[in-house]
């Protein structure tokens, strides 16, 4: 596993610098922040029927997602997020706030142009972030999945879990730096403690903010 860490830094600090990219989308921010950024939604996705609407679903099971499209020179992306109420200065008028993000790729990346293409993973290492390992606990009998790498900010806040689906809709983890990246996912450092009892979080090794962004 050191190995494949080892090719994934390489990689990014060989990489080419990208083109400008778009504002970054975080966790946190309000919904009319978001918004602004990205402009109306473009439809919605419940996740619990795996289906869209056009408009907020009046009967829907849930999650639902608010789909943005977001266009770079790579490609188009959708972004989709969930919101949640912030009742910490009004409880009659809460702050709507983004609470989860995952972006979909029109079409799988290369891991490098993957992370170079994406403005959440440039603004989470702009002052040097970590890669990681997330590595589920062998219990006999039961199978929970299978390791995957994730970033993390230097100050543990904020991580991007890096996963890839193929043509059928069968996802799977990203392990190496020659492995496709067709979805990110932005949460909290800490979102994974509830699940302790059966993973654990284990850096591989920093990314400076001098090897970041890469260039030639």
């Amino acid at each position: 596993m050191k190995k494949i860490i080892a090719g994934v830094c390489l990689g990014l600090i060989a990489a080419v610098a990208p083109a400008q990219q778009p504002v970054s989308i975080r966790i946190g921010m309000s919904s009319e922040d978001a918004g602004a950024m990205l402009g109306p939604p473009t439809r919605f996705y419940d996740a619990g029927l795996h289906a869209f609407t056009q408009m907020f679903p009046v009967v829907y099971k849930g999650p639902v997602w608010e789909c943005h499209r977001r266009q770079t020179k790579l490609q188009e992306y959708e972004v989709r997020l969930q919101f949640e109420a912030d009742k910490s200065i009004s409880r009659l008028h809460p702050t709507l706030r983004v609470s989860a993000i995952s972006i979909l790729f029109d079409r799988p990346l290369k891991f490098k142009e993957a992370l170079l293409d994406s403005a959440e993973i440039r603004r989470l290492c702009a002052k040097g972030c970590v890669m990681q390992i997330v590595h589920y606990k062998g219990t006999p009998g039961v199978s929970y999945g299978t390791d995957y790498l994730r970033i993390s900010d230097e100050a543990k806040t904020e991580a991007v879990a890096l996963t890839y689906s193929d043509d059928d809709g069968t996802a799977k983890p990203v392990v190496s730096a020659d492995d496709p990246i067709s979805n990110i996912e932005i949460e909290s450092y800490f979102s994974l403690e509830k699940y302790s009892e059966i993973l654990t979080v284990v850096d591989a090794g920093p990314i400076s903010s001098a090897q970041w962004p890469p260039t030639k």
